[in-house]
């Protein structure tokens, strides 16, 4: 399985690559995303960071965008563990994923439509 590695702080996200269908600069599309649904991972985390870029995605024939700090590059995820944490719980993250440097945090992309749209 690959996966779109998303810096977002101190943190690293992934986005299932086959979800992934355009990734572009907020200030290059900016003008054109009045007709669809825009998700900050912003309101997620609540890690104030600077978005930069947007990445769209498709799930269940509905595309939307989600405004990240910056998208770093396409990794190889070698093994899925459960996310358990007893200090929070986060419903947007399915699995923590082994990268080839260190882990992260794959994203639940039909939760997080789910719970912005709500």
């Amino acid at each position: 399985m690959k996966g779109l590695k998303i810096i977002q702080g101190n943190l690293i996200f992934l986005i299932p690559l086959e979800s992934v269908i355009h990734i572009a600069s907020i200030d290059e599309v900016k003008d054109e995303l009045e007709d669809l649904k825009i998700i900050s991972l912003t309101d997620f985390t609540s890690i104030i960071e600077n978005e930069k870029e947007i990445v769209f995605v498709k799930v269940n024939d509905e595309i939307f965008g989600i405004k990240v700090q910056k998208v770093e590059c396409v990794v190889n995820i070698k093994g899925l563990n459960t996310f358990e944490n007893d200090l929070f719980v986060l419903d947007f993250i399915s699995k923590v994923a082994d990268i080839d440097d260190g882990v992260g945090y794959l994203l639940d992309l039909e939760k997080i439509l789910e719970v912005a749209y709500e």
